[in-house]
């Protein structure tokens, strides 16, 4: 199973410039993996045309799509994205914390998006997310993360442990 992540800056190239829808589906193609994890997408914005980019990006490859919301801003949405070339079940959204600092500006929110990915006969969980640029609250995050993860072990389907011969494998 080909895994990625890419930061996608909703088709931009972070610089101010405006989202290019198709050299966001060209970079995606050519990573040619079966589980891809975007982050930075936008759904319905203004910047990107209005579209729907996850969407599009996963019709223009054939997988599957989930979209996890960080930020509603008024013309849209904007978070994370997760395409397989295979199923995704059992998808999960998370807020992650913030801190909240007297005298430090309040950081932009950050979700994460956890389902189940089936490719190719193989159950694996994935996450995906786009943590805070300040360390602390990355730290944070990350920590909450890891416990959603793991509250999850037991979340195996009972054709998966039948399909692995009665024994359940854990990814």
């Amino acid at each position: 199973m080909r895994v990625a992540t890419f930061n996608a800056c909703h088709g931009s190239n972070g610089r101010g410039t405006p989202a290019d829808q198709e050299a966001l589906n060209e970079a995606c193609a050519a990573l040619d993996v079966d589980v891809l994890g975007l982050q930075e997408i936008d759904r319905g914005r203004r910047r990107s045309g209005g579209a729907d980019q996850a969407a599009v990006v996963a019709a223009r490859s054939g997988a599957e799509h989930a979209f996890a919301t960080a930020l509603r801003p008024a013309d849209g949405e904007y978070g994370n994205a997760l395409l397989v070339r295979g199923e995704i079940e059992d998808v999960e959204e998370l807020a992650l914390p913030q801190i909240s600092l007297p005298w430090r500006k309040r950081s932009e929110p950050r979700g994460a998006l956890i389902a189940s990915v089936r490719v190719e006969g193989r159950t694996c969980t994935v996450a995906v997310t786009h943590l805070s640029t300040w360390r602390v609250e990355a730290a944070r995050q990350l920590l909450f993360l890891t416990l959603a993860l793991r509250r999850r072990r037991g979340r195996i389907s009972e054709a998966a442990v039948e399909q692995e011969g009665g024994r359940a494998e854990r990814s």
